[in-house]
């Protein structure tokens, strides 16, 4: 009997390390295999989870607020 793994049970950084020791997997397959969505599985997969990354984030968020405030402030 071949040996099963829960992907449901994977930790993100899990899902980052099955990713890259599988190069000829897929996204949209990867993904169905963990019970997630492709942008679900890219979102863990864009990131490695440390507070840089976070700050990051949270920076870009802002700035694509404030340029959705001044968007049109021209006109």
């Amino acid at each position: 009997m071949a040996h099963q793994i829960d992907f449901g049970s994977f930790k993100h950084w899990e899902i980052r390390q099955y990713y890259d020791l599988n190069p000829n997997i897929t996204i949209l397959t990867y993904a169905g295999m963990l019970g997630l969505t492709g942008t679900e599985l890219k979102a863990i997969l864009m990131t490695d989870g440390s507070a840089i990354d976070k700050e990051e984030e949270q920076t870009a968020q802002l700035m694509f607020e404030e340029a959705d405030e001044t968007f049109g402030a021209d006109i």
